[in-house]
C-alpha cells in the first residue's frame, strides 16, 4: 500500500491538484485498513473483550456475571433499615449485614450479621418494612444449592428471629417460627414436674422450666425467668427460647465459658436441658448477648 502510495505521487508529481487528491484518498485508505485491523476480531491482537460491564466469576467452567452489588434501605415513620452483604468477615463468605435507625437516621444501631452461614455465600438482599416490622430476605448458595431465606424483626431491626427457609418443599421449615414475640418484663414462674423414674437410686427427680423471655437481648438478670433457681442434685433444669432472637445458655460469667454445660445457639422455640449432678452455685449466660445472666443453685 505505501508502494502505490508513492507511485502515484510520483506519475502525478505535476498535477498538484490530482496529486493531493491522491494522496487524501491514499491516507484515508492506509486509516480504514488501520481501523479495520483494530476493529477486528479481539483474538488477533490478543485482547479480551468484557463480557459484562459488573465483575465476573468463574463458575464450573464458564465465565457468569456477579449479582450486582446493592444496599437496600427502606424507611417507614422514623425507622429506617438497611441491608447489604459484604465478604469482609472473619470467614471470608459474603455475608449479609443490617442496621436500624429508629430515631429518623440521627443514630443507628450496631450492625448485624444476619445471616452468619460459613458454610454458604449469602448475597442478592432485599428489605422490606412496615413500622417496627421488619423483613430481610436473601439468597444462600453454595456448590451444591441456591436457596431463599428471610428473618423477620418486631422489635424495629433491634433484634431477627430465626433463619426461614422459604423454600422447604413450598413452605417455611418446621426449622422456623412466624411467631411474633413483643416486650414483657413479667416474671415467669418455674414450672416444676416430677418424674417416678428414680433411676435406680430410689428418689424421684425434678425437672425444673426457665424461659428466655421475649425481649430478653435488653434484659440482664431477668433475662431467663425465673432467675436465681433453687434445684437439687440430680434434678434437670430445661431453658425454653421464648424469645424471637436466637440465644445460648452457657455456663460461665463475664463473658468466659466455663465448659460445665452450653446449649448452642437456641433459636425460637428450641429447649435445652442439663441435669446437675453436684452441689454448687452454676452462674451462666448468652454468648450472644453476654449482658443476659441467670444462676442456677444446686442445694445438697
Amino acid at each position: 500500500m505505501v508502494f502505490v502510495l508513492g507511485t502515484q505521487m510520483k506519475h502525478f508529481k505535476n498535477n498538484k491538484k490530482k496529486n493531493n487528491a491522491i494522496v487524501t484518498t491514499a491516507t484515508l485508505a492506509m486509516l480504514a485498513t488501520i481501523v479495520v485491523v483494530v476493529a477486528g476480531p479481539a483474538t488477533i491482537l490478543g485482547i479480551i473483550r468484557p463480557v459484562d460491564a459488573a465483575i465476573t466469576e468463574t463458575t464450573g467452567g464458564s465465565v457468569q456475571p456477579s449479582p450486582e452489588r446493592k444496599v437496600p434501605a427502606v424507611v417507614s415513620g422514623d425507622n429506617i433499615y438497611i441491608a447489604w452483604w459484604t465478604n469482609n468477615t472473619e470467614n471470608g463468605n459474603e455475608e449479609v449485614m443490617s442496621r436500624a435507625s429508629n430515631d429518623g437516621g440521627a443514630t443507628f444501631g450496631d450492625k448485624m450479621n444476619l445471616s452468619n452461614t460459613p458454610d454458604a455465600d449469602s448475597t442478592r438482599v432485599e428489605i422490606a418494612a412496615e413500622g417496627a416490622d421488619v423483613i430481610v430476605s436473601w439468597w444462600e448458595t453454595n456448590q451444591t444449592s441456591d436457596t431463599p431465606v428471610a428473618r423477620l424483626s418486631s422489635d424495629g431491626g433491634q433484634t431477627f428471629g430465626p433463619m426461614l427457609r422459604l423454600a422447604a418443599n413450598g413452605t417455611i421449615s418446621s426449622e422456623t417460627t412466624t411467631e411474633t414475640a413483643t416486650n414483657t418484663t413479667d416474671t415467669t414462674t418455674a414450672t416444676t414436674t416430677t418424674n417416678d423414674d428414680d433411676g435406680g437410686d430410689g428418689e424421684a427427680t425434678t425437672a425444673t422450666s426457665v424461659s428466655i423471655v421475649a425481649g430478653s437481648s435488653e434484659l440482664t438478670d431477668d433475662a431467663y425467668q425465673p432467675n436465681p433457681i433453687e434445684v437439687s442434685i440430680d434434678d434437670t433444669v430445661t431453658w425454653t427460647n421464648d424469645d424471637i432472637a436466637q440465644h445460648t445458655v452457657t455456663s460461665g460469667e463475664g463473658g468466659e465459658p466455663d465448659g460445665e454445660f452450653d446449649s448452642g445457639i437456641m433459636s425460637t422455640g428450641t429447649t435445652f436441658e442439663h441435669t446437675f449432678t453436684e452441689a454448687g452455685e452454676y452462674p451462666y449466660f448468652c454468648t450472644l448477648h453476654p449482658n443476659m445472666v441467670g444462676t442456677v443453685i444446686v442445694m445438697s
